[in-house]
């Protein structure tokens, strides 16, 4: 999705047209309660040549839950960018400011490249 993003929004800036994607990063959803159901201590699976991979999936998730901010939070950001007259190329959610940090600057070396190389005048790009 963010390489469809990235080639819209160079196509379609020059009509004025604003492309940005919303990163969102761990919500506090049940959506973990379904999705990483993993093997059980003491299950066939759990004593697969899997285990170790499974005990990482767990140990990430474990992670990750702790990073999980309301799905309100997440609501606001696509507020802010829907609202935007200028808006980014991406809206992070969820993630810490230094990986929002490597975002933003990849955006601004993105946006210099492609005005350079495709001759653009504009900014939103």
């Amino acid at each position: 999705m963010e390489v469809l993003s990235d080639a819209l929004r160079l196509e379609l800036a020059p009509f004025g047209i604003h492309v940005c994607v919303v990163e969102p990063g761990a919500i506090d959803t049940r959506f973990d309660d379904t999705a990483q159901r993993l093997p059980r201590a003491g299950s066939r699976a759990y004593r697969s040549p899997y285990r170790p991979l499974y005990e990482t999936m767990e140990s990430f998730a474990a992670s990750m839950h702790s990073r999980h901010i309301a799905p309100e939070v997440g609501a606001e950001v696509v507020r802010r960018a829907v609202e935007a007259r200028e808006p980014r190329g991406r809206y992070l959610a969820g993630t810490t400011p230094s990986g929002s940090a490597v975002f933003h600057a990849r955006d601004l070396v993105w946006g210099r490249v492609s005005r350079r190389l495709f001759r653009f005048d504009t900014k939103e790009i």
